[in-house]
């Protein structure tokens, strides 16, 4: 009878769920990952449901990263969840959405690397929203392949408009001389960047080429959601 009073819950919906699970399977179900007809190279998701393949835009300027993954695509329950996490500060949904980061991770079968980094922000916007969503979930997903975070090192010095009001162009201008790389312990390391939403993929790129120039050995992504 003791058991009746220690069930466990699905962390998004609140559903009793089997011990030992925190997600149930309505849950499970609408957060289905991508599996079929992305580019690898970017995640742009294709309207066909095809084995990925590389898009015209990375076979012609390939992306300068050495590796890419990603959940699914930005929409339904999984962006309810980031809008939630991210706006709302209900960060009961980190553990949530850090598994689904280590599916990614899985599944995308990227290499194990010898930093995370999260894509930093600027002080002025951590003040205002009080945390750093990409942090808070690099913490949680690292401890899940053993691998050390860095807060320190890599950093937004220039305060920028929001990327989601600009198209590609503005975005590219907006985020020129954004980072910077303030000491050394990132020199000659294997990174993976971490990040919650991939638009363009102009943010990440330009931390790609910061970092890269900076003496980094190698660079992967990982990202939730894939914006269309």
């Amino acid at each position: 009878m003791k058991d009746i009073f220690v069930q466990s819950r699905c962390d998004i919906c609140g559903q009793v769920v089997p011990k030992g699970k925190f997600l149930c399977r309505d849950c499970q179900t609408k957060l289905s990952p991508v599996r079929y007809g992305y580019c690898v190279s970017c995640g742009q998701v294709y309207v066909l449901n095809e084995n990925p393949y590389q898009c015209l835009q990375c076979r012609e300027a390939p992306p300068s990263w050495s590796g890419l993954g990603f959940y699914g695509v930005y929409d339904g329950l999984l962006k309810q969840l980031i809008l939630e996490y991210k706006f709302t500060q209900k960060l009961s949904l980190g553990r949530v959405l850090a598994f689904l980061l280590y599916e990614a991770y899985k599944s995308h079968g990227l290499d194990r690397q010898d930093i995370i980094l999260p894509v930093p922000m600027h002080n002025k916007k951590l003040r205002e929203r009080g945390f750093n969503q990409s942090l808070e979930l690099a913490k949680i997903f690292a401890r899940k392949i053993d691998t050390p975070v860095k807060r320190r090192g890599f950093e937004k010095q220039k305060h920028t408009p929001a990327q989601s009001i600009l198209n590609r162009t503005e975005r590219l201008a907006n985020l020129k001389n954004s980072f910077l790389i303030s000491s050394n312990i990132l020199r000659n390391k294997k990174i993976l960047l971490i990040d919650d939403i991939m638009t363009t993929g102009t943010t990440l790129e330009e931390c790609t080429h910061v970092l890269l120039q900076g003496g980094a050995k190698q660079v992967q992504v990982l990202f939730l959601a894939r914006a269309a």
